[in-house]
């Protein structure tokens, strides 16, 4: 089973990003999941379809994001 990331532990991971939190109310009512969580965690993006510019940023920031933090959690399994 997969154990749950805390807030804290990602600002630890990740001090220079901001953790965004979507909330229902949000314009971004469209989304996206790549992966799945037994092959590296799954990764839900939040977008408006109606902006396929901001749409592309969104989604190659968080891709950029993910793959950065899998490098991260690499290097701590590392020190371990």
């Amino acid at each position: 089973m997969a154990k749950k990331v805390t807030e804290s532990f990602l600002n630890q991971l990740l001090p220079n990003f901001v953790i965004e939190h979507v909330g229902i109310e949000s314009k971004l009512k469209d989304s996206i999941e790549i992966d799945s969580p037994t092959k590296g965690g799954a990764l839900k993006v939040y977008f408006d379809s109606n902006d396929m510019k901001d749409a592309e940023i969104r989604i190659s920031n968080a891709i950029e994001l993910r793959n950065f933090m899998l490098t991260k959690i690499e290097e701590l399994k590392k020190k371990e």
